[in-house]
């Protein structure tokens, strides 16, 4: 579990980039531990946490022994940053071109890019009325991700904020199914 940079015991800076930053920095340092130490790596981001858990999974790749990183599990996740961020951005008041700060994100937010990247197995999962990010974000990332990467589940009970209490049976059942794969050992013991 990380914390964003500047809550918790965390110093720093809340940005976006630093949150990437931070999250880059958590993976590569459970990578360099000795496979027999950390032998899988799951990434989990939940709400804003998704923008930084995509986009650790989508540098993979370019740390250590990527092959321990055994999927990505995006919970009310955002598809669209620039969407959200159009809800709380005052473009006019700050004295910004709407269009402007849209390409600035895009440039480093392109969350079609990154978990079409990612090539990992993906577990999206998202209230269907959640009233804060709404579903079709986790269905564009389940589009993205592609049928065989991915599995969207979409719970009819519960909003943002009350995903696994109110889906705890279910919620916990699709989560076991999807760890429990890489969780067996070689063997098949």
């Amino acid at each position: 579990l990380v914390d964003y940079p500047g809550y918790g015991a965390s110093a720093g800076e809340p940005s976006l980039s630093n949150c990437c930053e931070t999250a880059a920095r958590a993976l590569s340092f459970l990578l360099d531990l000795e496979a027999e130490e950390v032998p899988k790596v799951w990434l989990m981001g939940r709400s804003v946490g998704s923008i930084f858990a995509l986009d650790a999974a989508s540098k993979c790749g370019q740390e250590g022994d990527s092959s321990r990183v055994a999927g990505l599990i995006l919970e009310s996740a955002i598809a669209n940053l620039s969407q959200r961020l159009d809800i709380r951005v005052p473009y006019a008041v700050l004295g910004i071109s709407k269009e402007a700060f849209h390409a600035e994100v895009a440039a480093d937010f392109d969350h079609r890019q990154k978990i079409q990247s990612a090539q990992l197995p993906t577990l999206i999962l998202h209230c269907a009325n959640d009233s804060l990010v709404p579903a079709w974000h986790g269905q564009q990332l389940a589009d993205w991700a592609g049928p065989a990467l991915s599995k969207l589940v979409l719970f009819p009970r519960g909003d943002h904020n009350t995903i696994h209490v109110a889906n705890a049976e279910s919620y916990e059942q699709e989560l076991g199914s999807f760890l429990r794969p890489a969780r067996r050992s070689p063997t098949g013991m």
